[in-house]
C-alpha cells in the first residue's frame, strides 16, 4: 500500500504531533510551529489534487510544497537546537 494515502496519512500523524508541540511550545516557538503547519497543509491539499487536472503542474505544486515543508522544518528544528542544545 503507499500512494497518496500512504502520504496523507503520514501528514495527518506530522499535524498531530505539531498540535501537541504547538501546545506545549514556548511563545518563540508557536510561529515556527504554525509556518509549519501551514506548509504541510499546503503540501497534503497538493497531494489531494494529484489525479486531477494537469498532472505536470500538480507534481511541480507538490514538489513546491515539500520544499517550502523543508525549510519550514529546519526553521524550527534550528531554534529548537539553538535554544535547547543538541
Amino acid at each position: 500500500m503507499g500512494g497518496t494515502t500512504a502520504i496523507k496519512s503520514a501528514v495527518d500523524q506530522v499535524q498531530t504531533d505539531l498540535t501537541a508541540l504547538g501546545a506545549a511550545a514556548k511563545d518563540d516557538y508557536k510561529p515556527l510551529v504554525t509556518a509549519l503547519q501551514t506548509s504541510l497543509q499546503q503540501l497534503e491539499t497538493a497531494v489531494g489534487d494529484l489525479g486531477n487536472g494537469d498532472v505536470t503542474k500538480n507534481m511541480q505544486t507538490v514538489g513546491t510544497d515539500i520544499a517550502a515543508v523543508g525549510t519550514a522544518a529546519a526553521d524550527l528544528f534550528t531554534q529548537l537546537k539553538a535554544t535547547c542544545g543538541s
